[in-house]
């Protein structure tokens, strides 16, 4: 019966105040299903945050496809958590909005509320005529109805200051903004212990490598120096070599000829 009592109350006192009551009460379920959302997409994100994680989250692969191309660029310099921020600010701008709004949704309450009363009392004041007073009854007909208007106009201001009560406790229990940081420290451990170790593990390894064969490669230059040194000294021995035998050879051959 009390239910039935305010619904009538509310459709009882003009068109602005049952529509702006109305408009209270969606905001208020359409936020409190917007937190339940994110509290939800917030626990399976906090869960998939995995080392096949790619598979898992939709944007994580590109989030590390630029995490790599960044690492390439700087190296050891890149600071991840500033990169996960400003690649929220980016590419999760909208989400970032909703957690804004959502996080002041309390005091948007209490300005709807405060908002809708003073619209109420304002129409009563700018009804009210002087020229209609012409007796203290008359005045008194005239203060009755602004105070007639104050009850629809407190009924707006308590459902705004319930609303906002409601979104409180709920944001206190869910600690949005916690586990959105919780989030975005496990996404950042994530890329330091994953992706950025293993590439400076693999820059490191290719450093050693390249040295190793920048080695390999001076030893077969010493080693192709020593070999045509090598050739050298054996054609100078054969030169040598040949000479003196043809000198032996004409050495004999005129010995020959002396004796004949």
């Amino acid at each position: 019966m009390e239910e039935l009592n305010i619904i009538s109350f509310i459709h009882n006192n003009g068109l602005f105040f049952s529509l702006y009551n109305y408009f209270i009460l969606f905001l208020f379920i359409i936020t409190s299903a917007i937190l339940f959302y994110l509290n939800n997409y917030f626990y399976k994100m906090n869960r998939n945050i995995e080392e096949d994680m790619e598979d898992n989250i939709p944007f994580a692969r590109d989030l590390i496809e630029r995490y790599k191309l960044l690492l390439q660029r700087q190296q050891d310099i890149v600071d991840t958590a500033s990169f996960i921020d400003n690649y929220y600010l980016e590419k999760r701008k909208l989400l970032l909005t909703i957690i804004n709004i959502i996080e002041n949704s309390d005091k948007i309450f209490i300005l709807l509320g405060f908002f809708g009363g003073f619209i109420i009392i304002l129409n009563a004041l700018i009804n009210f005529n002087f020229e209609l007073i012409s007796s203290f009854q008359e005045l008194y007909n005239q203060f009755g109805s602004i105070l007639y208007n104050l009850k629809p106009a407190l009924f707006i201001l308590l459902i705004g200051i319930i609303s906002a009560i409601f979104i409180k406790i709920i944001l206190k229990s869910i600690n949005l903004r916690d586990r959105f940081n919780t989030i975005k420290k496990r996404l950042e451990n994530h890329l330091e212990n994953n992706i950025k170790y293993k590439y400076n593990r693999e820059l490191k390894e290719l450093e050693l490598l390249t040295e190793l064969i920048k080695t390999v490669d001076n030893g077969f230059i010493r080693l192709e120096k020593a070999i045509s040194e090598i050739a050298e000294i054996n054609a100078i021995k054969m030169q040598a070599y040949e000479y003196a035998r043809t000198q032996d050879y004409t050495q004999v051959a005129v010995t020959e000829e002396e004796d004949s």
